[in-house]
């Protein structure tokens, strides 16, 4: 396996090495100093030399040091990159930072998380499990990059997590919460019902992506990067033509009137206005799986709530959509008229 003793160079304020492995050529960032790039060209040279002799990758790297990386390829690839980071500089670094990749195994993570539910008061099963999968990742990207065998934590076991939650919204208590709310959040959480649209798609509509004339609310950039169409009730429709505006301009605005609320407000403003009116727990996320279930019991397919929601799968759709009791209930009704004794031979009825 030929291999060039590589070369180091710099643009603009960082230092790059490259060399020839493997029969392939390597690029990798080594920081704003020289030395580092001197030093990792070191180290990829000695790890190409290792997989010559058949001999295991030892990487130098600490998780601290991959962080920086791992967090590029996150942000380029990720949208809930940041998420990803807060996972990393609260928690992971903490516990494994100063571990070399390598030392990072099966074991050391089950007592991260036996030590994580130890914690008073505990985080629940579902934060743990996706701390453990941000690390996970960050492995899976080192094996990528040649500075890991093998993953150690393919294997690990997830703790198990409580069933999804369930949440309800009855049409009096949709009527509480508007009039309890102030008029922008009440506006939100009224397009929100209408449409199943998650917040952030919410927040970055603006009257372009309106379409009157097709009853349509377009979504431009979703959580899976496709775009969808949602349609609009008369009703809804109504209520946005009559303040309609620039095309540029935003569909929902703050108490400013100018720019549209942080994420973090309406959040607030839904939590903390239902609590006052007797609906603990009630959160703005909430509203999609009510709409959901609306979509549902109005007579929606699972593809079809799956086509408004923007679910690649049926799988998220089921979970949000939930069928309400009445609508169970209503099947039954219905199947105990249908005429079973052309069954009674069958293999259905055994």
């Amino acid at each position: 396996m030929p291999q060039s003793g590589g070369s180091i160079y710099k643009r603009e304020k960082t230092w790059y090495v490259r060399c020839r492995a493997d029969g392939r050529d390597v690029r990798r960032a080594a920081g704003h100093t020289r030395q580092a790039a001197v030093l990792l060209r070191a180290k990829l040279l000695e790890q190409a030399e290792r997989r010559r002799l058949g001999l295991p990758v030892q990487s130098n790297w600490t998780l601290k040091e991959w962080a920086p990386e791992f967090q590029k390829w996150s942000q380029a690839h990720r949208r809930g990159w940041r998420n990803d980071k807060n996972y990393f500089e609260r928690h992971l670094l903490p516990a494994f930072g100063h571990l070399r990749l390598q030392d990072i195994t099966r074991q050391r993570v089950e007592a991260y998380q036996r030590a994580r539910l130890a914690e008073r008061p505990a985080p629940c099963n579902g934060t743990i499990n996706r701390e453990v999968a941000q690390l996970r990742r960050a492995l899976s990207l080192a094996v990528e990059h040649g500075h890991l065998d093998y993953n150690f934590l393919r294997g690990v076991k997830m703790l198990r997590e409580a069933p999804p939650r369930m949440p309800s919204l009855s049409r009096e208590d949709e009527a509480r919460l508007l009039a309890a709310l102030r008029p922008w959040a009440a506006a939100m959480v009224r397009l929100a019902l209408a449409t199943g649209c998650r917040r952030g798609e919410l927040l970055a509509l603006r009257w372009r992506h309106i379409d009157f004339e097709a009853a349509a609310l377009i979504v431009a950039d979703s959580k899976d990067s496709d775009p969808r169409r949602v349609p609009l009730a008369p009703g809804i429709l109504a209520e946005l033509r009559a303040r309609q505006g620039l095309p540029d301009g935003y569909v929902l605005l703050g108490d400013d009137g100018k720019h549209p609320p942080y994420e973090t407000s309406i959040t607030a403003a839904v939590r903390i206005t239902a609590c006052r009116i007797g609906l603990p727990g009630l959160r703005f996320h909430d509203m999609r799986h009510v709409a959901a279930t609306r979509f549902l019991a109005a007579g929606a397919s699972l593809p079809e709530v799956a086509s408004i929601l923007g679910h690649r799968t049926l799988i998220m759709s089921r979970r949000y959509a939930h069928t309400t009791w009445w609508r169970l209930t209503a099947v039954v009704e219905r199947a105990s008229g249908i005429d079973v004794q052309g069954l009674a031979g069958s293999s259905i009825a055994r």
